[in-house]
């Protein structure tokens, strides 16, 4: 039922979803995510914890993606996440391009020593154990957010994954 309570129903536990230490290197939240790919879990985001175990921000695999990207193809700016967005495609990509190509692997290992921290998203939004389908739904679709931390006293217990919203959907939406 997509009511009130929804979360409590839907969201997987903490202890059950991946997680590292905020001031661990990109290389090893590439590693938890190759891990479970390879063990068909399919989870595409990685909870980000302090020293406290509080939640800190998530690793989305775009995020990952972006870690390695060298800085020369980024703006000087951040955007809303604090990340910085990459340069819009202009003449001189292709030559830019050319020199990141060149020992490719070797530069995305050396920029994969950046801490998580660096380059995860910070979470903006949050749900609670007895918020409803629509509140999930309204925000991820509003924020473009494929995981949504669920808050209980102060503390994270676990997330809303997209896929699953969207299953429950499915059934609204699908009949038998």
């Amino acid at each position: 039922m997509l009511t009130k309570d929804f979360v409590r129903t839907i969201y997987t536990p903490i202890d059950e979803y991946p997680h590292i230490p905020v001031d661990a290197p990109v290389t090893e939240a590439y590693t938890i995510l190759k891990k479970y790919y390879t063990e068909g879990c399919g989870f595409r985001t990685i909870l980000v914890m302090d020293d406290e175990n509080h939640l800190k921000g998530v690793l989305t695999l775009r995020d990952l993606m972006r870690a390695v990207v060298p800085g020369f193809l980024k703006k000087k700016q951040t955007s809303r996440s604090g990340l910085q967005p990459y340069l819009p495609v202009e003449q001189d990509f292709p030559a830019l391009l050319l020199i990141w190509q060149e020992d490719f692997a070797g530069k995305c290992r050396k920029e994969a020593e950046k801490k998580v921290g660096e380059v995860m998203t910070q979470i903006d939004e949050t749900v609670q154990l007895d918020d409803s389908a629509a509140k999930c739904a309204y925000l991820m679709v509003k924020k473009d957010l494929i995981v949504i931390p669920v808050i209980d006293d102060g503390m994270a217990v676990g997330v809303v994954r997209m896929v699953d919203v969207f299953m429950e959907i499915t059934d609204m939406v699908v009949p038998d």
